[in-house]
């Protein structure tokens, strides 16, 4: 008797320690905070400046190194324009901006843009546009995407740049594919 009631002690108190150890294992794993920690600050922020006059669209791209500027790095910049398949876009960079596009479609800066400093004016264009007196074409308003991209600028070991790398990716471990 003194046996079984022994087991049966040793059996509740490990149920005990189960039904426990669950809520303990969860708040373990769901607390963000800890002491000692230090701030890492990846990449930086491009923000882009549009302004829009005569159907030309005027984009500027200005790397603002976003909330921790003294940690950002200079970028390349390329850009990208969409206005559907009912007009065609001409675009004409100021200095620094390629002439041609590439297979893709895009137009390249061809400085690193530092921390602080913005691209030259490239100008998107619509062509073909119906003048206003035409009477068959009901007039709306003209939406003109333009997209960038930021690759960040490489240093060969004299100081001077590399090349932007625009099919460098994430390497795809579980570390970063943001999992469950």
């Amino acid at each position: 008797m003194r046996k079984k009631t022994l087991i049966l002690s040793l059996l509740a108190l490990a149920l005990i320690l189960c039904v426990c150890i669950e809520p303990a294992m969860a708040y373990f794993t769901a607390n963000d905070k800890a002491d000692g920690k230090v701030p890492i600050y990846f990449g930086t922020r491009t923000e882009i400046e549009e302004e829009v006059k005569d159907f030309v669209k005027s984009v500027r791209i200005m790397n603002t190194g976003g909330k921790n500027p003294q940690y950002a790095e200079a970028v390349w910049v390329r850009a990208k324009a969409f206005a559907g398949s009912s007009y065609t876009l001409t675009f004409e960079g100021e200095e620094g901006w390629s002439t041609t596009p590439d297979e893709n479609g895009w137009y390249y800066f061809n400085v690193p843009v530092e921390v602080g400093e913005a691209t030259t004016v490239l100008k998107v264009s619509i062509k073909g546009v119906p003048a206003k007196t035409d009477e068959d074409h009901a007039f709306a308003q003209f939406n003109v995407a333009v997209v960038h991209e930021t690759a960040p600028v490489h240093y060969n070991e004299d100081g001077s740049y590399k090349a932007a790398d625009w099919t460098a990716k994430f390497p795809d471990d579980d570390n970063t594919t943001g999992g469950n």
